[in-house]
């Protein structure tokens, strides 16, 4: 009976033992067909991975073409932009497109043996932000350093080469105030002194005038009073810029005749020299293509006056105005001295596709024009993108300049510059924020060849200008450069009426010289002539200076794998 039953045990280890080899043969067999799937797959998401690789390396080849200067529209795109990977992989730059002034999307992909595998796009923008100031911090033959006045309100972002100093005398903490510094404050040095107590420097590296009034939450003095972003209001720039590159002075100025005014680099040197006097406009053909040159006559530099005014304005949308019909400014220049000189006026009118304008332009225009006529001369009509922009030299001294204007237009000024009215834009109802989509911008750039004798560019605003709300609005971009900073100077002179304030809408780019007191006297008025500075969010004036340099600033990236 027992070897019965170990006979059956044995049969039922031998039924197992079959059973559980038959499991691990269909185990097995089952392994081995979802084998070559399991590659597959590991394939797929290996070239997936490679796609994303490589979409991407061509989104950053277009950033590497922004930063050196390329133009968008010099790209290399479609087939021509394609780069060879190795391995059957290459990828390619598929569209750069302009969306808004200075933003872009870019749309890219990689292929595996001419098989789309990954698409990519992308938001870039040029990473310069819409800063309300831009000014060179440093010690100025011993004097103190420069500082932004706490009792400005400024909103914008605001950049400083070297240290940020903050004037901070007389600023009283918990007041329930709003904070007047609304943006970031970058640095491109901050101060390397550890924060104390007794000294002047700020938890970021920013320096205080009073260092006894400087902000310490701890104290009760915090930081949110003076920043409407705390501490992180206050930021190292994040790009290694020097000086030439922030406000490039020479090299601003090579570029604004060479490449804007079509004056050959090697003619720099001698400004306009190459133009004839009086007024001289590039273009080809019926197209402009630079800048219109008003040069001096005689022996000394003429005089200039500068008026913008609407002759047919925009139609309303929204209750909101809109770029005028038909704009006009008037230039008029006197040379010579006293009862000999000669006056000559020019005006520059510029025309919107569709609008009419009397006997020069019986019909309407089917592009934007210019018309240029000077004294009772024939005069010049030009086609041309009004939004687009474009420049105004003028060789001489500006002693005055005021009005609305239309378009986008850089004015540059060889001498002297007075401003003597608001600058107002034609499609921002004045005391408002201008709308983002708005084109219209000017920008003045003064003391591009001035000597030691020279004042600058300054406010000169009398009571018979005087706005009935005591506030001059300044919708404009100023800067002032030089190749020689000793020589570059703004509001060195600047007068307003007493009980008055100017409200900057736009930006200012400080060239601080190195000469004695002027650093102290350009910051002594923006503290005590201004009322606010806001940066302006819109279209910035044609070929304005700024940074001057492409520094790409991805704002969105997303890419996804194509199917088979």
């Amino acid at each position: 009976m027992l070897k019965t039953l170990r006979k059956k045990q044995k049969g039922s280890v031998l039924l197992l033992t079959f059973f559980l080899l038959i499991i691990l043969a269909l185990l097995g067999s089952g392994f081995v067909s979802l084998l070559p799937m399991e590659m597959r797959s590991a394939q797929k998401d290996r070239a997936v991975m490679q796609g994303g690789y490589g979409a991407k390396s061509a989104l950053e080849k277009v950033m590497n073409e922004f930063t050196d200067q390329k133009p968008y529209t010099a790209i290399a795109t479609g087939t021509a932009s394609s780069v060879d990977m190795g391995n059957g992989w290459s990828y390619r730059v598929d569209t750069v497109t302009l969306i808004d002034p200075d933003v872009y999307r870019v749309a890219t992909s990689a292929s595996l043996n001419n098989v789309v595998k990954r698409r990519s796009e992308a938001i870039i923008d040029n990473g310069a932000g819409h800063h309300a100031i831009k000014f060179l911090s440093t010690t100025i033959n011993g004097n103190a350093k420069n500082s932004l006045p706490a009792g400005v309100t400024i909103d914008g972002d605001v950049l400083v080469m070297g240290t940020a100093t903050i004037n901070n005398a007389g600023f009283t903490y918990n007041t329930g105030n709003p904070a007047p510094f609304r943006g970031t404050i970058f640095q491109t040095e901050p101060s390397t002194t550890a924060y104390t107590s007794g000294n002047s420097v700020g938890r970021k590296g920013e320096e205080y005038t009073v260092a006894g009034n400087k902000p310490d939450d701890a104290n009760g003095r915090p930081y949110s009073d003076i920043y409407a972003n705390g501490q992180d209001a206050i930021q190292p720039y994040p790009f290694g810029v020097q000086q030439e590159q922030l406000y490039l002075s020479s090299q601003t100025e090579t570029r604004l005749l060479s490449k804007v005014f079509n004056v050959p680099s090697g003619q720099v040197s001698g400004k306009v020299s190459a133009a004839p006097a009086g007024v001289s406009v590039a273009s080809t053909g019926a197209a402009m293509t630079g800048g219109i040159y008003f040069k001096s006559s005689g022996n000394q530099a003429n005089e200039f006056t500068v008026k913008f005014n609407v002759d047919v304005p925009g139609p309303l949308v929204n209750g909101k105005p809109t770029a005028a019909k038909v704009a006009t400014t008037t230039v008029t220049q006197k040379s010579g001295n006293g009862n000999n000189g000669t006056t000559t006026t020019t005006k520059i009118t510029t025309v919107r596709k569709g609008s009419t304008l009397g006997v020069l332009v019986p019909v309407p225009q089917p592009t934007d024009t210019i018309i240029i006529q000077q004294g009772l001369s024939a005069p010049q009509i030009l086609t041309t993108d009004i939004d687009a922009g474009h420049v105004m030299y003028i060789e001489g001294d500006v002693k005055e300049m005021s009005g609305t204007y239309s378009g986008n237009r850089t004015i540059g000024i060889s001498n002297d510059t007075q401003i003597t009215g608001e600058l107002l834009k034609d499609d921002t109802i004045r005391g408002e924020k201008s709308s983002p989509a708005s084109k219209t911008a000017l920008g003045i750039i003064g003391t591009v060849s001035t000597g030691p004798n020279n004042v600058g560019t300054d406010f000169i605003l009398a009571n018979n200008t005087r706005p009935a709300d005591d506030t001059y609005y300044m919708y404009a971009y100023l800067t002032g450069l030089d190749d020689n900073d000793t020589n570059s100077k703004m509001f060195k002179d600047s007068t307003i009426p007493n009980g008055t304030s100017i409200a900057m809408m736009g930006s200012i780019a400080l060239q601080i010289t190195t000469a004695n007191g002027q650093t102290n006297k350009t910051l002594a008025f923006l503290n005590e002539g201004f009322s606010t500075i806001v940066a302006d969010e819109s279209t910035e004036p044609f070929a304005f200076n700024g940074l001057n340099i492409f520094i790409p600033r991805l704002r969105s990236y997303v890419d996804v794998p194509v199917g088979e």
